[in-house]
């Protein structure tokens, strides 16, 4: 199971999807209007650990209820 930055579980609860495609199609969408370089290689590491992952481990994680927002 990937481990997850406090900024990336952030990220992926604000995107406030459900399943590993709708949160990486949200995170894709995201990209060309985030002008912050850190805020960048965060969207791209929560993206390529994302394609890696099963269903199935991305329910697991529960990311709505780690968000720390």
């Amino acid at each position: 199971m990937s481990n997850f930055t406090f900024e990336e579980i952030d990220l992926i609860a604000a995107v406030g999807t459900d399943t590993v495609d709708d949160t990486l199609t949200a995170i894709f969408d995201l990209m060309p209007h985030i002008q912050d370089s850190s805020f960048k290689r965060i969207a791209e590491g929560v993206i390529s650990k994302l394609e890696n992952m099963s269903e199935e481990e991305f329910k697991e994680h529960r990311f709505k209820e780690k968000a720390t927002m």
